[in-house]
Order: C-alpha cells, then sequence, then structure tokens
C-alpha cells in the first residue's frame, strides 16, 4: 500500500510538473506570440477619430510600422510623408479621394500604391493619395470641403468603385473596432484574434464569427442603389464650390469578379445628368483588356501590387493631356484707377496697338490717363506713371501740366522704363495742333525715378498733331527703341530706331495705299515688323448715304484692310513695301488687328477679327446672305509674304470673340489671351505657337478664372520689351465703370 501510495504521489508529482511545463511553455509562447505581433505592429495600428464632416477619419500625425511596412499620416491626415504645406514653383498638385482601394492598407508600401506611381510617371505633378477605408462618395467630398481645400489642387480625382456611389451618405464610428481603432490597443494578441475573426467570417461566411459593426449610420440612411443621387449631388456641389482653377473628374475604379458585373449605368446616367466630369477607367482604352485573374485584384476590388502600377500608369495616361494644358491662376485681381472721360475722342486704351502696362526687374508699371478738371479739349489730359508694391499702387511720376489728348505707352529696357508722350505746343483747346513726340527715360535703379526727356531725330519735316496713331516697340537684347508716329498731312508713318539714350540709328518712313493706323510693332535684333488697319471714311457714297440717313451720324470711319511690312535690317534699310494681309471692302466689312509676334525663326504672327458685314444694319439692306459673325484669326508671314493661315476662333451667333492679345510663357509658347461673348462670357487662353495639337487648327479655350472679365485690354507685352513670362499682367476694363483694372495671372 505504501509503495502504491508512493507511486500515486511520483504520478501526481509528474503530471503536475507536466501541467507546469506546459503552462510556461504556453505563457512563454503567448509572450513570444505577443512580442510577434508587436514587432508585426499589431499593437501600434493606423488610428481614426469621430469628425463633424466626415463622420470619422484618419487621425492626423501618425507614423506607425505594420508588418515591416512604415505607414504615415500627416497633420492634413492623409497618406503621406510630406508636409504638403507649398507646392515646388510649376508643380501641378493632384488630390485623389477614395476608400480602402486608394488607402491601399497597410501591407502595401507606399512608394507602391498607385498615386505615387501616377507621380513618378507624370513630371511636374505631385499626387496627394486622401483615400479612407470604407468611405463612400460623399464621405470624399465631405474630407474634402471640411479639411483639404487648403491643399489647393490644380485637380481632383474621386476614385470610386461602385459600391462607394451605394454606402450610406455618412456613418461615424460605432467604438473601439479592429477595423477602425480610435487608441492603441494594450495587447497584440486579442487585434490577432479579432483580425482572424473577421478574415474567417469574410472566407467562410459564418454568422457567429460575424464582429460587432465598426460603424452606425447617420440620419438612418442604410445602403442601396438609392443613394446615388444623394452622393451625385455631393459631387456636383464640390464641383461647384471648389477654387477657380481646380478641376474634378470622377473616376471609376475598375473591379473584378462580381464587381465587374455590377452595372454602372445609373451611376454614369446621374454624373451625366449633373454636367460633371467622369472616366470610366476599365473602357478608357488605357486599361488592358482582360488582364489575368489574381494578378490585378486581391478580391475583385481591392489591388495588388501589379493592379496598383497597372493603376496608376492607366491614369497617368489619362492625364497626359490635362499635364500639358495651361492652367491660369488668378493671384490679383482689383481696380487701380477711375478716370473723367476726356472726350476729346480718346481713352485710356486709345492707343491700342502699344501697351500702358510693363513689367521690369519683378515691378509692374501702369501708365495712367488723367483728364484735367476744367481743361478743355482736345489735349486735356496727362500722363501719370504708377508702380505696385505689396502695399497697393502708388504715384512715381506725373507732369504738371495736361497736355496729352491720347494716353502714352510704356516700353523697358533693362532698369529703364520709358514713356512714350505725344505733348502739345499749343495752349489748351487747340485742335490738331503741333505736338512734339518723345520719349521720357524712368532708370528705376535709382534712388528716385528721376525723368530724363530722349528726343527722337525724325530727319524729316513731318506734321505731327494731337492725334498720334503711333507704334512703340523695344528691343532689350541690343537695349534700341523703335518709335512710330503718323504725319497728319500725308498719313505717312514716320519711324525713328534710336538707343535707348535717343541716339538715332536709322530713319525712315512708311507709306500705306491708304491711312492706316493703331500699329503695332515689333522689334528684333536685325528686324522690326509693322501691323497697322485701314482707317478711311466710307468710300462707297451708296453705303456711306444710307447709314447716314438711318443713323444720322456724320462720325463714319471704317476698317476693313489689314497691312503688315518689314525691314529685314532696320539700322541700315528701309520698310519693305506693305501688303495686304486681309480686305473685306467688298461686303462693307470690319477688321480689327489684334496683335503681333515673331517666333524663333523669324516668322511674324498676325492676329486679327474679321467680319464679313460689319453691321446688321449693312447686311439687311446690302448683303442678306452676310455674316455679322466675329472669327479671329491668324496669318503667318516669312520674309514679307504670307505663309500659313488659319482660324483661331471661329464665332457663332451666340459666342464670338472680341479683343484678343499675345502672350510667350517662359518656355517659349505663344497663347491668345482671347476676350469671349455669350453665356460663358469670360478671357479665354488659346495656345498659338507651337499647335498645342498637331494638326488641329482650333484648340479648345481654356477659360481665365477672374471674377470680373476684362472686355477691352492690354499685356505686359515682349514687343514693349518685357520679358516672357508665366506671369500675364493684364490692364483694362472689367466691367466697372470709367475704370481701369489690374489682374495678375499665372499659366501653370
Amino acid at each position: 500500500m505504501r509503495s502504491m501510495r508512493e507511486g500515486d504521489k511520483k504520478r501526481r508529482s509528474s503530471l503536475g510538473g507536466a501541467v507546469r511545463t506546459v503552462g510556461i511553455v504556453g505563457v512563454l509562447s503567448l509572450v513570444l506570440l505577443e512580442i510577434l505581433l508587436r514587432f508585426l505592429g499589431l499593437a501600434n495600428p493606423i488610428l481614426y477619430q469621430e469628425d463633424p464632416a466626415t463622420g470619422y477619419r484618419l487621425k492626423p500625425g501618425q507614423q506607425v510600422r505594420c508588418l515591416g511596412n512604415a505607414v504615415e499620416v500627416n497633420q492634413w491626415g492623409v497618406r503621406d510623408p510630406r508636409a504638403l504645406e507649398d507646392k515646388a514653383p510649376g508643380v501641378r498638385r493632384v488630390l485623389v479621394l477614395g476608400d480602402s482601394v486608394t488607402w491601399g492598407g497597410v501591407r502595401e508600401r507606399q512608394e507602391n500604391l498607385f498615386t505615387s506611381v501616377l507621380e513618378r510617371t507624370l513630371p511636374e505633378v505631385e499626387v496627394v493619395n486622401a483615400g479612407v477605408n470604407g468611405y463612400s462618395v460623399a464621405q470624399m467630398t465631405g474630407l474634402y470641403r471640411g479639411h483639404l481645400s487648403g491643399l489647393d489642387p490644380e485637380l481632383i480625382l474621386v476614385y470610386a468603385v461602385p459600391r462607394d456611389f451605394e454606402r450610406p451618405p455618412k456613418v461615424t464610428l460605432a467604438g473601439a473596432s479592429v477595423a477602425f481603432p480610435v487608441q492603441k490597443p494594450r495587447l497584440a494578441l486579442p487585434v490577432a484574434w479579432q483580425l482572424a475573426c473577421l478574415h474567417a467570417h469574410r472566407i467562410l461566411g459564418w454568422r457567429w464569427l460575424r464582429p460587432a459593426n465598426a460603424t452606425i449610420l447617420v440620419d438612418g440612411v442604410a445602403p442601396g442603389p438609392e443613394n446615388i443621387s444623394a452622393h451625385v449631388e455631393a459631387l456636383a456641389s464640390l464641383a461647384s464650390d471648389c477654387a477657380a482653377g481646380t478641376g474634378l473628374v470622377v473616376v471609376l475604379a475598375p473591379t473584378g469578379g462580381v464587381e465587374a458585373n455590377a452595372s454602372a449605368g445609373p451611376i454614369t446616367d446621374a454624373l451625366d445628368a449633373a454636367a460633371l466630369k467622369w472616366t470610366d477607367l476599365a473602357s478608357s482604352g488605357a486599361w488592358p483588356k482582360d488582364p489575368a485573374p489574381g494578378e490585378v485584384f486581391m478580391d475583385d476590388v481591392h489591388l495588388t501590387a501589379a493592379g496598383h502600377a497597372l493603376v496608376g500608369a492607366s491614369l497617368a495616361e489619362l492625364l497626359e493631356p490635362w499635364r500639358n494644358t495651361p492652367l491660369p491662376k488668378v493671384e490679383i485681381e482689383e481696380d487701380i484707377y477711375t478716370y473723367v472721360p476726356p472726350n476729346n475722342g480718346a481713352g485710356p486704351l486709345w492707343s491700342y496697338g502699344n501697351t500702358q502696362i510693363v513689367r521690369a526687374g519683378g515691378r509692374v508699371y501702369v501708365s495712367q490717363m488723367e483728364t484735367g478738371e476744367d481743361v478743355p479739349p482736345l489735349c486735356n489730359t496727362r500722363w501719370r506713371l504708377l508702380t505696385r508694391r505689396d502695399s497697393g499702387w502708388e504715384l512715381l511720376a506725373e507732369p504738371e501740366g495736361f497736355r496729352q489728348r491720347e494716353p502714352c505707352p510704356l516700353a523697358v529696357i533693362g532698369a529703364g522704363v520709358f514713356l512714350n508722350v505725344n505733348d502739345s505746343l499749343e495752349p489748351p483747346g487747340v485742335h490738331y495742333g503741333p505736338c512734339e513726340p518723345h520719349l521720357i527715360r524712368f532708370a528705376m535703379d535709382a534712388p528716385a525715378p528721376l525723368p530724363t526727356p530722349i528726343m527722337p531725330d525724325w530727319r524729316a519735316q513731318p506734321r505731327f498733331t494731337d492725334h498720334s496713331y503711333r507704334g512703340f516697340a523695344a528691343d532689350p537684347e541690343l537695349e534700341r527703341l523703335l518709335m512710330l508716329n503718323i504725319d497728319a498731312e500725308t498719313s505717312i508713318q514716320h519711324w525713328c530706331y534710336m538707343t535707348q539714350r535717343g541716339e538715332a540709328i536709322h530713319t525712315g518712313a512708311i507709306e500705306f495705299p491708304i491711312r492706316a493706323c493703331y500699329p503695332q510693332v515689333a522689334l528684333e535684333p536685325k528686324t522690326a515688323h509693322v501691323l497697322a488697319v485701314g482707317d478711311i471714311v466710307e468710300p462707297v457714297a451708296e453705303w456711306r448715304g444710307y447709314k447716314f440717313e438711318q443713323t444720322q451720324r456724320t462720325w463714319d470711319y471704317v476698317f476693313r484692310a489689314l497691312y503688315y511690312a518689314w525691314n529685314p535690317d532696320v539700322a541700315n534699310e528701309e520698310f519693305s513695301a506693305p501688303i495686304e494681309i486681309a480686305n473685306v471692302d467688298a461686303t462693307a466689312g470690319h477688321i480689327s488687328n489684334q496683335d503681333l509676334w515673331i517666333a524663333p525663326e523669324g516668322e511674324a504672327y498676325v492676329l486679327y477679327t474679321e467680319r464679313q458685314v460689319a453691321s446688321s444694319l449693312m447686311r439687311d439692306k446690302f448683303f442678306p446672305h452676310g455674316s455679322t459673325v466675329n472669327s479671329l484669326e491668324l496669318a503667318v508671314i516669312k520674309n514679307g509674304g504670307i505663309a500659313t493661315r488659319r482660324t483661331v476662333v471661329e464665332g457663332t451667333e451666340a459666342i464670338q470673340p472680341g479683343h484678343a492679345r499675345f502672350h510667350e510663357t517662359a518656355d517659349g509658347r505663344l497663347f491668345a489671351v482671347v476676350y469671349l461673348t455669350g453665356p460663358e462670357a469670360g478671357n479665354y487662353l488659346v495656345q498659338v505657337y507651337p499647335e498645342s495639337v498637331p494638326g488641329k487648327d482650333r484648340p479648345d479655350p481654356i477659360r481665365i478664372p477672374v471674377e470680373r472679365p476684362f472686355s477691352s485690354y492690354c499685356l505686359a507685352s515682349v514687343r514693349a520689351g518685357c520679358v516672357a513670362s508665366d506671369i500675364i499682367d493684364i490692364l483694362g476694363h472689367a466691367g466697372t465703370p470709367n475704370t481701369l483694372s489690374y489682374a495678375r495671372i499665372v499659366i501653370k
């Protein structure tokens, strides 16, 4: 018996030891497993927080490592390691709103996500991943409006799978959840167990493994296709609220399996009805047909690394035209000065072949026209030189008396700003009296911009009066200037080519077939070019009589012929005989010379508007089948002859081009800044050189998002010596009566 008891004790002792050993091993295993799980990052998950705008969002300012992968959420609450405070100059920002597909999960490295692939593929484009797990389309829009508008993107992509349009518009967090944790767990083991149950439920469908709801409905709206309209309304609201210059495109994400069979018809119909831009990536042509199963999708929705690469490359192909499209952004829009109409036949932009605004050394200068109080016309105005500082516009200089009839154009060479004046030599009130055209130089690098008069040597005896029809251009490379002024008796344009100090290099005269006025002048290191429009009293007696009978107006000047003259060696030769660019004499039409630009190869680009019949009055009486619609035309002239022609903007009864001016960017592109009338009246950019789409004569106009469009204006022009720039400085009439306004526009 005793031996039996001793045997039992030994067995119990052995069993207890085994149990203790198993317990110790189990505890050690759990400890080791906890350590392993912590090492894998399960105790350091990405955290979420409740949010009034969206229901919930990623908690800003997180850095975690999970499964060996570094994941960072910056202070904006988006998956991006960058601060994103400032964009580099010339870089466009794309913000991608999305759900878990865009978010990418913690298993995928940031550099492998399609947003990163897209950024690497498109030069000078920055792509921000703003995907959030479980988001609906309405939550995506709420995230931008509530938190991300300060990122100031040029383009917003809403990357959505069909189910994102059927999800409840808004949900909030139900509490602690492995899917949407709000705080760090104490242990990693419970997290691993919950994740295992979650994945088993998804794979096996066992209800008893189903986790508790991680989110709860807001406003009780359940998931379903009836939610599509609510999501599309949220998109339309976002599109209307986006800052000027920010585009919005909905990208319908490709899916596989059962998801691929989901009909997108109701979604696209709703998007079309709301006039929203969208693209179906799977049918866009950028997405490959029948990608290998399992290669692109992990579960018919979420992407593999290869799938992310494919989406990034496909989006890059779709966005390449957008990347090459200029994006004008308005930085400043303001009134400069008001004026009293001089009632002398001129106005602040009357010398419209020249410019009253220049940019030099990072500063903008404007020539103001001021009417003298109680000073009788015609020469009853004076110039005032203004500049813009951070504090606003200020006066630099002005003369004592009022001796001008017309506005005074500007040009710039280095630190010298040149004002083209036409001082009357007679007392106030004299009409068509003699005037003295000359320049005033302001040295802007001096402590004070003291004016220095520069008197040209015309080497002739022309009769210059207060009606100057002057032209003015600068060549900053050789530091030369070219002045034109019309002879009041002969209508010959006299010209003087001089140094910036006033030494005459060569002078001469241009005789047009008829009086030609409002000249645009371009000056290159060797060549000079002049564009002018015929300006004569109606020559057809029958037409002249009918117009007077109907209007009782004696003033009847017509503009129907456009002329161009060039000088291949302005320092030594004379201008060629003018050639005719366009003529609408036969149909009583109308032509306006708009601008002139010289290409690097030496071709002259001539921009003008043309109307077959000048008015409905003339059309109805003499040309019943004629058109009174404007078109914007371009002629390219090489070696003094017309090489090509094309229509830049073809007008319709509803939309017609009006004022147009050239602007050259720093990379050598040439744009026409055009005012279009009609339902979408405003200022637009049209690329002219090089052709934005080879073989396409009429590239689509790009709207400049000014709040008040400029109907007539001048720009800081390279013809005036300004450096080609991505900044457009515009001066003109923007809707406020008797007011000159300014806008600074950046082309990206």
